[in-house]
């Protein structure tokens, strides 16, 4: 990946494409933490790209080439987010979510992910979606170390809680 990095940084159109093909199925996955839409999804991801490829030659360290393009998709995440809180929609059926599988296999754990704050979701997300490890989301998001695991903890805890009263049909706005 470094010498992609490097070549991507001089202007080679072939190592960046074959930089973001490596790491695409994990932009997807950090965006679907953020978003049940897929059109969100994947504006977050087009917009991450298209940023990325302005700015490859900003970027100082090759070997952190992962954790800036996720710093992008978690900014581009948190505009989106800012603007569709401005929207207001009339129609619920909006929120459509769009799956490989079987539609319900995923949906309580992704619902029970949205009730976290936002501050532990992320962590969640770029831990457990994307094996990434605590010092490597520590240069992602800025957090450090300890406050990242007593973060996970309270996540883990939060979502056996909801699932486990989803389980037993208890379940009623996260609590």
């Amino acid at each position: 990946m470094f010498l992609l990095v490097k070549k991507a940084k001089k202007g080679d159109k072939e190592a960046f494409s074959q930089l973001i093909k490596d790491i695409r199925i994990d932009l997807y996955k950090i965006s679907k933490g953020f978003f049940k839409n897929e059109e969100d999804i994947k504006d977050a991801v087009s917009e991450t790209i298209l940023t990325a490829y302005q700015k490859i030659n900003t970027l100082e360290n090759e070997k952190l080439f992962k954790t800036w393009i996720i710093r992008i998709l978690i900014n581009k995440c948190n505009d989106i987010l800012r603007k569709n809180s401005k929207i207001i929609f009339l129609n619920n059926e909006i929120d459509e979510i769009t799956y490989d599988k079987d539609p319900n296999e995923y949906l309580d754990l992704y619902e029970a992910i949205n009730t976290l704050n936002d501050d532990i979701k992320i962590l969640v997300i770029l831990y457990y979606f994307n094996d990434l490890s605590i010092s490597e989301i520590s240069k992602i998001t800025n957090i450090k170390e300890g406050t990242i695991k007593s973060r996970l903890s309270r996540g883990r805890d939060k979502l056996y809680l909801i699932l486990n009263a989803n389980k037993e049909g208890s379940f009623v706005n996260g609590k």
